[in-house]
């Protein structure tokens, strides 16, 4: 992981966190040796990564995947915007087992609710 973003940094100028994406689509054709900062740069155009949202709620409508309630990271969005296409969200109901492969810009321009959060971390108690 650490060299797959190491080569986007050095060779497109994209910076994005691990936390961004979940699963890496590599094309059967292509061989990658992710040991190998400078032979990743010939295939990072053909990678698309990947955002899986799950869910196991009955009320989540197919194939639409209304009712569908998740949250989006301030990483994913930004990874979205610099990878453009090459970045994709699935929705998976488990209990349905149905798919939903859609973008970020989709998934906002769908949603019916908006509700921003911030996350924080507090820190360890100094004494």
């Amino acid at each position: 992981m650490k060299n797959l973003l190491a080569a986007l940094k050095q060779f497109e100028d994209i910076e994005i966190k691990a936390s961004s994406f979940d699963f890496i689509s590599i094309p059967e054709n292509v061989s990658v040796d992710f040991s190998d900062v400078r032979s990743l740069a010939g295939i990072l155009k053909s990678l698309t990564f990947i955002e899986l949202k799950t869910c196991n709620q009955k009320r989540v409508t197919i194939p639409d995947f209304r009712n569908f309630f998740f949250a989006i990271t301030e990483n994913e969005i930004i990874a979205s915007e610099l990878l453009g296409d090459r970045h994709i969200v699935v929705l998976h109901n488990k209990i349905t087992g149905d798919k939903l492969v859609t973008t970020i810009p989709e998934i906002i321009n769908r949603a019916n609710s908006k509700n921003w959060q911030l996350s924080v971390s507090l820190g360890s108690r100094e004494v």
